[in-house]
């Protein structure tokens, strides 16, 4: 099983990220546990996943975090806890 991608992340990636962070509105509270559960280098399941966070939901696949979601939205994939 896969660990979350922290370094070599593409470029284009990182715009999205922020692009989603910045037009959501995403509060500080849940990047603040974002990064601390990256901290965690939590393992993943292998294609599409999901982590909930208490505003935002967190989808990747595989090891790359692909968007951020506002938690009113439906995810795809497997629920990490």
């Amino acid at each position: 099983m896969p660990k979350v991608r922290r370094k070599n992340v593409p470029r284009a990636a990182i715009e999205h990220l922020a692009l989603r962070v910045r037009e959501r509105a995403v509060p500080i509270e849940d990047l603040q546990n974002l990064a601390k559960w990256l901290d965690t280098d939590p393992t993943v399941p292998s294609g599409r996943w999901f982590k909930r966070f208490a505003k935002i939901i967190v989808c990747s696949e595989d090891d790359l975090v692909k968007t951020i979601l506002e938690d009113s939205h439906s995810a795809i994939g497997s629920e990490v806890v």
